[in-house]
């Protein structure tokens, strides 16, 4: 991992030492993929890190209404539009872990030819354009009412995992950029997952916090148990990045992010040469929401000289990932709740190559 120093199973105690090993129970064992994980990403902040978790299995792993297969496809469009090679390959080993072989070998080379459940199709196109407000399959949405909140739930979660590893995994052997090696290593990876892929859940149960009536999350509406998670790791996403940005900077960034239109952000970032604390904050800020591509070393050299710790590192990047994925969320909500007045493409949809 670069950048932060993670805390590992093995030295990890109290509340990290528990999540640790709920995850490890119910997904896989944290610190065994090479490299690095989404996981231990968050161990500085245990209190986030267990806030995470509970929306990845209550969001992601939980079969409710949606089938786990059609999740994995989201995810792996979803790390697709963003390029995230290490999240499309993991997602698309889980494809093949569940037995969709045909979807885990074509997705992550943009080949849907074999595809031939429709509704798997629609979920992927609407995934591919899950940053694009104006799409058509944003504005006319693939699922109904109850299906909402795993579906566009699973969107916004691996969007803000998508962020933070291509901060913080980026380097990971998981990373390479060859077919071949990634196909290969796809494959290891799913007889790996095949034990846990078949696991079924049971829900958790949680309870609700204070003041859950955000109006960016109406999307979840319809499905409290997964509205209470996402509400309380926002709320701890919001707990941390109060102790570690300036208020103005807070302002500034959610100011930029309120006018941000989807699709890729062509603005001009500010450089690393900022003066002054508040404005350095508040340019990585940005960064991260919309080009986290083009974090490097001088950002977060830039980021210590104003004091900024590892925990504190930590903060800025989560509160900007996840914000920004709750940004898209209005849009996808949006989108969602109104009725479809636009022409209807054929239902028999078919890409090979590239997606443009």
């Amino acid at each position: 991992m670069r950048y932060i120093k993670p805390v590992s199973a093995s030295r990890s105690s109290g509340l990290l030492a528990n999540v640790y090993r709920m995850i490890s129970r119910d997904f896989l064992p944290v610190g065994k993929l090479p490299g690095g994980d989404p996981a231990s990403i968050h161990s500085l902040h245990p209190t986030l890190l267990q806030a995470w978790w509970n929306v990845m299995r209550e969001t992601v792993m939980v079969k409710e209404h949606v089938e786990r297969n059609y999740k994995e496809s989201i995810a792996t469009a979803v790390s697709l539009s963003n390029d995230c090679t290490f999240c499309i390959d993991q997602h698309a080993a889980m494809l093949g872990a569940l037995g969709d072989k045909k979807g885990a070998a074509g997705l992550p080379v943009c080949d849907l030819s074999e595809i031939v459940d429709q509704k798997q199709m629609k979920l992927i196109y609407w995934a591919l354009s899950h940053t694009n407000k104006e799409s058509y399959f944003v504005r006319n949405t693939p699922f109904s009412k109850e299906e909402a909140p795993e579906i566009i739930g699973t969107a916004l979660f691996v969007n803000y995992v998508n962020h933070l590893v291509e901060i913080f995994l980026k380097d990971s052997p998981l990373s390479v950029e060859f077919k071949l090696v990634r196909s290969v290593l796809r494959k290891i990876n799913s007889l790996f997952l095949r034990r846990k892929a078949k696991e079924n859940l049971e829900p958790g149960i949680f309870d609700d916090p204070d003041d859950i009536d955000d109006p960016r999350l109406s999307w979840l509406d319809s499905n409290l148990r997964i509205k209470n998670v996402w509400v309380s790791f926002l709320k701890e996403a919001n707990k941390l990045a109060n102790v570690h940005i300036p208020v103005d900077s807070q302002a500034d960034f959610l100011e930029a992010l309120s006018e941000w239109i989807g699709v890729v952000d062509e603005r001009k970032t500010e450089g690393v040469a900022i003066l002054g604390k508040n404005a350095m904050t508040t340019s990585y800020l940005k960064k991260v929401a919309f080009q986290p591509q083009q974090i490097s070393e001088k950002n977060i050299s830039a980021l210590r000289t104003v004091g900024y710790d590892d925990k504190g590192i930590l903060a800025l990047t989560s509160w900007a990932s996840l914000q920004a994925s709750i940004r898209i969320g209005e849009w996808l909500g949006k989108s969602f709740m109104k009725d479809s007045d636009h022409k209807k493409p054929s239902t028999q949809m078919r890409v090979e190559g590239e997606f443009e």
